[in-house]
């Protein structure tokens, strides 16, 4: 088994990142916050302090020198003198002797001569204390250079209120976020690609052990507010005025298929079953059962999942109605006392409450020889039982029906899960009707036609079904 291109759905792969949205923004804040951090921890604040100074010559009339090209080769050389060791000693000598913890340099104004001299510490006070010192002692360290040399302060240092070395954080933390959201992002798509579900029609025609019955498009329940408001816990049936003519007509499809097959082998037992909770089994067979019903055939529809029911809840049925059936296993009344007709043609078996130990129930004679009488009493009997991989109610039942029908909803079971329950009912010696898809929206949603609800079946790349 392997995944393929053919594989990926756009849409699971958005639902999938619409969920776990939250993951791409806690990557991404915590990829800004790590920024934060490494910045913070790693970045020492430098401050600035500079002076420009004037190079003029020693004498009386303090006139410039004429020769401007010599004037600024002068003062380059002076910004060598000022950024040399020799004057980084006499500085440390003037503030005590402590050595420093800072740098100093000098920059030439091009065509000038203009210098402007810098000192570069951690802390605004070293830093002023710095730049004053190296002018103060300058002359000490430059007389045997030039002698008639000096320098004329032309803009005096001031002591620094913020740092020099700013960095512009905020572009490097935006890129960490989209980095890491990125990531989280791109990590979902691949594990939405690499979850070995069925996401499309084509991977359960190529990955699953059996025949695929058909398929059931999914299907809004609530189409305005009012229904919103007044329906949201109804189940959707094709008796209700709520559903496309698209629903209807692949659920009718999808019975006369069942029914097709059953009565090519002579069966009357159906059992429905699923992988896992909320695949829809049970509405799935609720509306296999209208829709034989509509037909003219009489159908009996037992509600075997004993621990988690739910065809009480789909018909809208109060407890007090009849009886469960676990109360007809354990002797406590008769089976008519339990059997309630829903409309011409369905009769219902409810389970109105919830029995831990199902098994006991299930696995009595009272059970088995009900279901043999339920033969010669109506036309189909339809079992709804409870999910395969969360209890063994539908093995223990399933020698004593004809057929095994699974119901599998898009990208929700396990494709490997599926094929073993596939495997139990083959070992069993039941024959497998196949699966029925559930809930499947359209592959390509900018292409509306009867096909992507699966209007007519299920249908290989030839057309075959």
């Amino acid at each position: 088994m392997e995944n393929r291109l053919e594989d990926i759905n756009i849409r699971s792969i958005c639902v999938d990142l619409l969920k776990n949205c939250w993951v791409i923004i806690l990557a991404a804040i915590s990829v800004y916050l790590g920024v934060t951090g490494v910045y913070r921890l790693r970045y020492v604040p430098k401050y600035t302090a500079s002076a420009t100074v004037a190079v003029t010559a020693k004498g009386s009339s303090g006139s410039v020198y004429t020769s401007l090209s010599l004037t600024n080769e002068m003062a380059q050389v002076l910004g060598e003198v000022f950024k040399s060791d020799a004057l980084k000693k006499k500085i440390e000598e003037d503030l005590g002797g402590e050595s420093i913890n800072g740098t100093l340099g000098a920059t030439v104004i091009e065509e000038t001569n203009l210098l402007i001299l810098s000192a570069t510490a951690e802390t605004p006070r070293e830093t002023y204390l710095m730049i004053w010192s190296a002018l103060r002692n300058y002359d000490s360290v430059s007389d045997y250079l030039f002698s008639n040399a000096r320098l004329d302060m032309v803009k005096e240092p001031s002591v620094p209120y913020s740092p020099s070395n700013v960095q512009n954080i905020g572009k490097i933390q935006k890129m960490g976020m989209a980095a890491g959201g990125g990531l989280a992002a791109a990590a979902i798509i691949l594990m939405s690609y690499l979850r070995f579900t069925v996401k499309t029609k084509e991977t359960a025609r190529r990955q699953l052990d059996g025949h695929v019955i058909g398929v059931i498009p999914y299907e809004t329940k609530n189409r305005t507010l009012k229904t919103a408001i007044k329906r949201r816990k109804k189940a959707l049936l094709i008796t209700s005025r709520l559903h496309s003519m698209a629903f209807s007509e692949s659920v009718r499809k999808v019975s006369t298929l069942v029914e097709h097959h059953m009565k090519r082998r002579n069966q009357k037992i159906l059992l429905i079953t699923s992988a896992e909770e909320n695949e829809g089994k049970s509405s799935v067979a609720v509306n296999i059962a209208l829709a034989m019903a509509e037909k003219g055939k009489k159908v009996l529809l037992i509600d075997s999942d004993l621990r988690k029911p739910s065809l009480y809840k789909i018909f809208e049925k109060e407890k007090d109605t009849a009886h469960s059936l676990s109360e007809f296993l354990e002797g406590k009344c008769e089976i008519q006392d339990t059997v309630v007709k829903e409309k011409e043609g369905l009769f219902v078996v409810y389970q109105y409450q919830s029995i831990r130990e199902s098994g006991k129930d299930l696995n009595g004679e009272t059970m088995k020889q009900f279901l043999r009488s339920c033969r010669k009493l109506v036309d189909y009997v339809i079992v709804d039982t409870s999910p395969m991989n969360m209890t063994t109610d539908a093995e223990i039942i399933m020698g004593e029906v004809d057929t095994v029908a699974v119901v599998v909803r898009q990208d929700w079971s396990s494709i490997g899960v599926i094929n073993d329950i596939s495997d139990v009912v083959t070992q069993s010696g039941v024959d497998f009707a196949g699966y029925i898809l559930n809930a499947f929206h359209r592959e390509y949603p900018w292409k509306v036609t009867s096909a992507s609800y699966g209007y007519y079946g299920y249908q290989d790349k030839k057309g075959r079904r």
